[in-house]
């Protein structure tokens, strides 16, 4: 029975006409290939990602709803309708750092015209904790702005978010990048 055996086995082994051992060879290239492309696809996508992350927003004029946290603004008004977004590097008025959901405060006040106020303060306190910022960077260097915010049309259409800026507190324009994303 054992010889019976030996013979199936050998059989089965050269019905394609290669020895075990290089089949066993051949399947361990295959998943050695296979474990390379999966690390080459993961890699591939962690850069792309790191790509897109990194981007920064775009330069030039840009709607201010379109406003992300990062963009350097030339401008120092706090209620224009476009912004200029520059380079972070060249002297500029002011740098969004953070955005505020207003969403919630249309049920706490009565009055839409408490909104400016919500947005200030939730600013302010950003500030205040160093979010969003260098650490040290508002010891009576930075203060912060409300801009952006919705009219009450916006609002009611679903705009609800309003944005917070860093501005030099002397009035000088800032020369560096402010922004400091909470990871």
């Amino acid at each position: 029975m054992s010889t019976d055996t030996s013979e199936a086995q050998a059989t089965t082994a050269e019905d394609d006409g290669t020895p075990p051992a290089e089949q066993t060879r051949r399947w361990g290239r295959l998943a050695i290939n296979a474990g390379a492309a999966v690390v080459v696809a993961l890699l591939v996508l962690l850069v792309v990602r790191l790509i897109i992350a990194n981007a920064g927003p775009a330069l030039g004029v840009t709607p201010v709803a379109d406003l992300q946290p990062g963009s350097c603004l030339a401008e120092g008004s706090t209620k224009a309708e476009e912004y200029t977004v520059v380079d972070c590097s060249t002297p500029h008025e002011q740098q969004v750092v953070a955005t505020v959901d207003l969403s919630l405060g249309r049920d706490v006040f009565t009055s839409f015209d408490a909104m400016p106020a919500l947005a200030q303060e939730v600013c302010d306190r950003y500030l205040e904790y160093d979010l969003f910022v260098e650490q040290e960077a508002h010891e009576d260097r930075l203060s912060m702005a409300a801009l952006g915010l919705p009219t009450e049309a916006e609002y009611e259409a679903g705009r609800t978010d309003a944005f917070c800026a860093v501005v030099a507190t002397d009035g000088s324009k800032l020369t560096t990048d402010e922004y400091r994303p909470i990871r």
